[in-house]
């Protein structure tokens, strides 16, 4: 096994955990509360990640079979109006068992993946940017989209936490 792709596949495994310890915590009011950021509610942007958690693995898939994926910023941004439209009403237990499904696949495929493949360049380009390796694309469009709509949605719950 790849020491590098076990750690990648780690931190994933760790964003994804607490993404999931996040439902667990939520309340139907918590599910249902506005994100101003996000122009969605906290359940749909739950359901929004476990959704892109399958687009990575469809782009690292791309990628191994040397074709491009591209998403201007106009893609993601019709790709996720599409999805707030579609997805307005998700429940948290459809929500938990795609964010299982897309977790489970995502973390298997990295933790497969070589250091030649995590490292060389890649034909894959989201929102507009080149993305530069396989780690790359974990990195930023897993782990790190995890994190910037979580603390999005922490915002969104804060006022509500102060009440209670």
């Amino acid at each position: 096994m790849n020491q590098a792709a076990v750690e990648l596949a780690q931190k994933f495994r760790t964003a994804h955990r607490g993404l999931v310890d996040f439902i667990g915590s939520c309340s139907d009011e918590d599910w249902r509360t506005y994100c101003e950021n996000e122009e969605r509610a906290v359940g749909v942007v739950v359901h929004h990640l476990a959704f892109v958690q399958g687009k990575v693995v469809e782009m690292v898939d791309a990628a191994l079979g040397g074709s491009r994926y591209s998403l201007t910023a106009e893609d993601v941004n019709q790709i996720n109006r599409d999805h707030a439209k579609d997805f307005g009403d998700c429940s948290r237990p459809e929500t938990i068992e795609l964010l299982n499904r897309n977790g489970r696949r995502l973390s298997e495929r990295v933790g497969e993946l070589t250091d030649r493949q995590l490292t060389e360049a890649v034909d894959v380009i989201v929102n507009g940017q080149q993305m530069r390796s396989l780690k790359n694309v974990i990195a930023l469009v897993a782990i790190s989209h995890i994190e910037w709509h979580m603390d999005s949605v922490r915002a969104a719950l804060q006022p509500a936490a102060a009440i209670r």
